[in-house]
């Protein structure tokens, strides 16, 4: 996403992080994070060609990630956030 919205070629090679490095939860929020960060910087910065529609895709996908997040949570025994809010 963040080098789509560069106008970059992109490396789909970065969509598959290497499970050994990803071995717990800090690390998988730091990458997270990390990439939202470089995604949100690329999409503010708006030198891609078709910059709104990678925003809305971006915004598309990590709403299914979100998701599945949930689902996740909820077969784990966990209420999500944003359902305890509403309790």
């Amino acid at each position: 996403m963040a080098a789509s919205a560069r106008g970059e070629n992109p490396d789909g090679a970065q969509n598959e992080l290497p499970a050994e490095r990803l071995r717990t939860k800090r690390a998988i929020l730091d990458a997270f994070q990390k990439s939202a960060n470089e995604a949100a910087e690329a999409l503010a910065s708006g030198k891609g060609a078709g910059i709104e529609d990678l925003c809305l895709d971006f915004l598309q996908h990590s709403a299914e990630h979100y998701g599945q997040l949930v689902v996740y949570s909820r077969l784990q025994g966990i209420v999500p956030p944003a359902s305890r809010a509403s309790q």
